[in-house]
């Protein structure tokens, strides 16, 4: 599922090159990795989402719990709540992909 949703994500960014990000990855440093996945989301998928006209939020909840939220003039496109804070986002991309809007 993870590795899906890397997948996607790299598609998304990189519709003719994704294969070689998945290739260099080789399951670590990857998206929704816990220690620089949040940094390769924002340097990747952030500048994508803003050019797009999209904004988001990043929270952290009780229990441990993170939320994002993307938006796009002011309405909530799509959000979504993970243990982490990069695999909240990339969920909260991956909603916007499934949907056809991105």
């Amino acid at each position: 599922m993870i590795e899906e949703l890397n997948t996607k994500l790299a598609e998304w960014v990189w519709p003719d090159e994704h294969e070689r990000f998945i290739h260099s990855c080789k399951g670590e440093d990857n998206f929704t990795d816990d220690d620089i996945g949040i940094a390769l989301c924002f340097k990747w998928l952030a500048p994508e989402l803003y050019e797009q006209n999209y904004h988001y939020e990043l929270s952290q909840w009780d229990r441990g719990l993170h939320k994002a939220i993307i938006s796009k003039w002011a309405t909530t496109a799509s959000d979504a709540v993970a243990m982490t804070p990069a695999i909240a986002f990339c969920k909260a991309i991956e909603k916007l992909i499934d949907l056809g809007v991105i």
